[in-house]
């Protein structure tokens, strides 16, 4: 790769996709940008690396998906559910799964994460054990959120608070 990611090379993931469906596969880096993969995935700080999928999805792997209703958008989400041909999806720093989807609609999957220069595997065994535990408290997670996204918490405070309460935060 030459130390140039695909996003610098300017390389969509609809050619990258063309790509791997016509026999060359290759991986693609980029960072992310959103919140949904906290704590484990941090938007704008981390860059991910994708392959497409060359084995069937299994839980627990983040993998990439083009949005539901807005064109030229995908979504980076964990496996949480897979039911025949079916899977559902779940970000780790959302609150409620997403609905289910064809297998089909999965286009690849995270290999790699480097964070602040180290490069994390996700398939390690101690990652995965703390991802499966994330994932098991999703009904706590609203609270469990705020302590990684201080910011988030202020907000929804704020909109609970009458208004000239607001304008103090």
């Amino acid at each position: 790769m030459n130390g140039v990611s695909n996003a610098e090379r300017g390389l969509s993931v609809e050619t990258w996709r063309a790509l791997a469906q016509a026999g060359q596969p290759a991986p693609m880096r980029f960072f992310v940008t959103g919140d949904s993969m906290v704590p484990f995935i941090r938007g704008g700080k981390d860059e991910l690396t994708l392959v497409p999928m060359d084995r069937p999805p299994r839980i627990g792997d983040v993998v990439l998906f083009p949005h539901g209703s807005l064109p030229r958008r995908y979504v980076l989400h964990r496996v949480w559910k897979i039911e025949g041909d079916r899977v559902q999806t779940f970000g780790d720093g959302c609150m409620k799964p997403d609905g289910w989807m064809g297998m089909d609609r999965v286009w690849g999957r995270v290999v790699g994460i480097r964070r602040n220069g180290r490069f994390l595997n996700p398939d390690n065994r101690w990652l995965r054990v703390a991802e499966t535990l994330w994932v098991r408290t999703w009904r706590v997670r609203r609270w469990l959120l705020w302590i990684f996204l201080p910011e988030r918490a202020v907000a929804a405070i704020g909109r609970r608070l009458p208004v000239k309460w607001r304008l103090m935060i």
